[in-house]
């Protein structure tokens, strides 16, 4: 069984040092497992070809929506280790979010993995949970948003199945999550599972949560990571 995380990130979240804070913390665990690996996926700032009337004007309407959060301060030098990232074809910003991942999955489907968990740079993971989770007994798997939506913050685990039927289908709206929610509709069994969870709920050694969304990845990434391995949190402040 070959099992990717696929990350989403940014130009700009690297600069903030989101991928970096990842990488210095949850990714470090996979290591101990050799069925996962791990990717950050990124735009490669090409036109995509395919109609975006529709999902682009949602995503205009939306963006007064989002907070505006504070980031890391200092930025942090992100530079990725040799076959680290993937460009896919796609401009690389957030208008963009669910063709990026239907983008990453054919990359994966063509890499031939059996399950891929997609999340964004501001996922925490716990590896060691994941890996027990009993996640391969499921097609779509996530945190609960309603009976026909998983909600993706804190990362959605896919099966082959459900990858096959994501590669072939058209992009409708800008979100990743949205996207999988609408494509797979009826064709796969939706399951919903708490361990997935927002910030502030996160994983720690008292509960059994497996990953979060942690909105504003930065320090909170260290300090999450120190709470379950109690380390020394080497994180910047934030704004």
């Amino acid at each position: 069984m070959k099992v990717l995380i696929a990350i989403i990130s940014c130009e700009n979240n690297a600069y903030l040092g989101y991928p970096q804070a990842q990488r210095d913390t949850w990714l470090s665990d996979i290591e101990k497992y050799p069925e996962l690996d791990y990717r950050f996926f990124y735009g490669d700032g090409n036109p995509t070809g395919e109609n975006e009337s529709a999902f682009q004007h949602e995503y205009n309407a939306h963006l007064s929506a989002y907070p505006k959060y504070g980031y890391v301060k200092p930025p942090i030098l992100f530079i990725p280790k040799e076959d680290e990232v993937v460009l896919v074809n796609t401009p690389d910003d957030y208008g963009h979010h669910a063709i990026k991942t239907r983008n990453k999955l054919r990359w994966a489907a063509d890499k031939g993995y059996d399950y891929v968990l997609t999340g964004n740079d501001d996922m925490y993971v716990c590896i060691d949970r994941l890996v027990s989770s009993n996640f391969e007994q499921h097609d779509f798997i996530g945190r609960y948003a309603s009976d026909t939506f998983l909600h993706g913050g804190p990362g959605i685990m896919l099966s082959r199945k459900s990858i096959n039927i994501l590669i072939n289908s058209p992009v409708k709206t800008y979100g990743g999550d949205g996207f999988m929610s609408q494509s797979l509709g009826g064709k796969v069994k939706l399951t919903p599972d708490n361990r997935y969870t927002e910030w502030e709920d996160v994983p720690k050694l008292d509960n059994d949560k497996i990953t979060s969304h942690l909105i504003v990845a930065g320090s909170r990434m260290y300090d999450v990571h120190s709470g379950l391995t109690n380390e020394t949190s080497n994180s910047s402040d934030e704004l």
